[in-house]
């Protein structure tokens, strides 16, 4: 999956700590949705595990782990649909 760059000063996706929700540009195109949706997922995960990185490293962290998050995500559809199982248990 191709890393999605912002342009200076566009935010193409956020997550709001408040509410724990995603929200991303309506100007992103229909084939970045998905790589942009698992970037902020990374910052859920880093923000959900309290690890209190600075900015710039955590975007580091963050874009750094999406591309194999997503390849996860896309490749693992029957650990997934296990997991999802074994949560509701």
């Amino acid at each position: 999956m191709d890393q999605v760059r912002a342009v200076e000063g566009q935010r193409l996706g956020d997550l709001n700590t408040a509410t724990l929700e995603i929200e991303l540009s309506p100007e992103l195109r229909r084939s970045n949705v998905a790589s942009v949706l698992t970037h902020e997922i990374a910052h859920f995960l880093v923000y959900e595990a309290d690890l209190e990185i600075d900015g710039d490293l955590e975007e580091k962290l963050v874009a750094g782990l999406t591309p194999s998050l997503a390849c996860l995500i896309r490749d693992n559809q029957r650990l997934l649909a296990w997991i999802r199982e074994r949560l509701r248990e």
